[in-house]
């Protein structure tokens, strides 16, 4: 199973420093920076990241606005820093540890712990 800890931390670093207008015009000049693929904003999947991983693909999530608005606020981006394996129960102690050392490059890198977004490792690699 691969993970992908540094180009997705990388993704988190460049994330905190963009100066987000938290809409869709922001997602062009964001993947061009971090070096991800955008399709068209109806996609089920917009995003391919760059990341080394089976499901490079990234979800997009934002808000409902009215059809004559252009650019649509962004709710969440989300995308998997490690293979998907699916009904593998053999694997939970390699996504624990993926996951803790995941957050821990994260926590070095933005100098903070989680504050509301924490999600525990037995919820890693369900998606």
């Amino acid at each position: 199973m691969r993970a992908d800890i540094e180009r997705a931390a990388r993704a988190v670093r460049v994330a905190t420093e963009f100066e987000w207008t938290w809409t869709t015009d922001d997602l062009r000049p964001f993947c061009d920076q971090v070096g991800w693929q955008l399709s068209g904003l109806d996609e089920r999947y917009p995003i391919v990241t760059d990341l080394e991983v089976n499901r490079p693909d990234a979800v997009l999530y934002v808000g409902d606005t009215p059809a004559t608005e252009v650019f649509r606020p962004i709710d969440q981006i989300c995308f998997r820093a490690s293979d998907v394996v699916l009904d593998r129960d053999d694997l939970k102690q390699e996504l624990d540890e993926i996951f803790d050392a995941l957050v821990q490059r994260i926590f070095e890198l933005i100098g903070q712990r989680p504050t509301g977004w924490w999600v525990e490792p037995a919820m890693v690699g369900r998606n």
